[in-house]
């Protein structure tokens, strides 16, 4: 059987010359280092929107939030190079968000993978039904109408979700929703998949520990349960489509 599945999320990527950093900065210089030790280990670079895993390497996708122009300068470029993939997740209306549609345009058309952050960035898990419904489902709508393609992944805002949120994502049409909440996936058909955040303060020897299940922080029973309840409301809807297919061969 398949290892496990790793998401790795990113924000913004600055260069070394930068006098200031949020935590969830990373240095270009960092990530590149990363995405070495990714190579070196041999893992299996996994897309989002049409992942097919392998059952012999460790599965890692990359993602990246809210729409930096650093995805254009840093992100981009470099992914390309080195010919791995990468989802960008996107908030139209965001107040900071700082790419114009010329430029998501140009990620989309260099191959990668176009997803929704919700309309205005809004924790969707604090606001009422129909406000959180439109926050899905019109960012859906305006980012398949700017790239003229389909958009069907959704990550939640500041990572905040509850049932209302995964119900809402369903009825808006994403076939997977993602949080940021620091856990491995299973290498199977689901819906919620969650991510690890890398920061600033992330050393290298952090990021071979997460990678060698070292340093996960384990959920506890609690929050599991709610997980499960979560996930098990989900299906009692008769919302039972697959996400992914596993990948038989050696990579």
């Amino acid at each position: 059987m398949p290892t496990k599945f790793l998401i790795l999320n990113y924000h913004r990527l600055i260069g070394t010359a930068a006098c200031q950093h949020h935590s969830f900065d990373v240095q270009f210089d960092q990530f590149k280092l990363q995405i070495a030790r990714l190579k070196q280990l041999n893992i299996h670079f996994v897309s989002l929107e049409k992942p097919l895993y392998s059952q012999t390497h460790l599965n890692i996708a990359l993602t990246f939030d809210d729409g930096t122009l650093s995805d254009l300068k840093y992100a981009m470029p470099f992914l390309l190079e080195q010919g791995i993939p990468a989802s960008f997740f996107i908030s139209p209306h965001a107040p900071d968000l700082e790419m114009e549609w010329n430029q998501v345009r140009e990620i989309s058309n260099a191959g990668f993978t176009i997803g929704s952050h919700g309309l205005t960035h809004k924790s969707l898990a604090a606001i009422g039904t129909e406000e959180r419904f439109y926050e899905m489902s019109e960012s859906r709508k305006i980012l398949e109408q700017e790239i003229s393609k389909p958009v069907s992944l959704f990550a939640f805002p500041y990572g905040h979700y509850n049932s209302a949120c995964l119900f809402a994502a369903k009825l808006a049409g994403y076939t997977a929703v993602f949080t940021t909440r620091f856990d491995y996936n299973a290498v199977s058909d689901g819906y919620i998949f969650h991510r690890w955040s890398v920061k600033h303060h992330t050393s290298i020897r952090e990021f071979d520990n997460v990678l060698n299940s070292r340093s996960l922080t384990v959920l506890s029973k609690k929050t599991r349960s709610a997980a499960s309840y979560v996930v098990s409301k989900i299906k009692s809807q008769g919302f039972k489509e697959g996400f992914g297919k596993l990948n038989t061969g050696n990579i």
